[in-house]
């Protein structure tokens, strides 16, 4: 069941960027499946699903912390998930999912906020 709910959780909120296997769409956005920001402890992970981290968006006014955790279990699987071999296709298209693009007040290089006067 916890499993079940942090791969529909992170289908719908997550996915959108990094990927419905953890292989992200974005540059800048890590994909899970081969490893990347896994290095980091579950505290610091957390902290960024909650809080966000660069143009990726927090997660705490729309997910519990039960659920973050949840995210956080399932997004810790993908990696061996990867290496055993995933499939590529969904069983079925999710309900609803986001994708989000970076904002253009931040420079995607650096994640950090551009000064006003080159936000075009």
């Amino acid at each position: 069941m916890a499993f079940d709910e942090g791969k529909s959780l992170f289908t719908t909120f997550c996915s959108g960027c990094h990927g419905f296997n953890g292989i992200a769409y974005f540059v800048l956005s890590p994909s899970f499946a081969l490893g990347e920001r896994m290095e980091k402890s579950d505290i610091e992970l957390l902290r960024s699903i909650a809080n966000g981290r660069g143009a990726m968006p927090g997660w705490s006014g729309k997910l519990s912390p039960l659920q973050i955790r949840r995210v956080l279990a399932y997004i810790r699987g993908l990696r061996s998930s990867y290496e055993r071999g995933i499939s590529a296709s969904l069983v079925t298209n999710p309900s609803l999912f986001f994708i989000f693009r970076p904002s253009r007040d931040i420079d995607p290089l650096s994640q950090t906020p551009l000064p006003l006067n080159l936000v075009p």
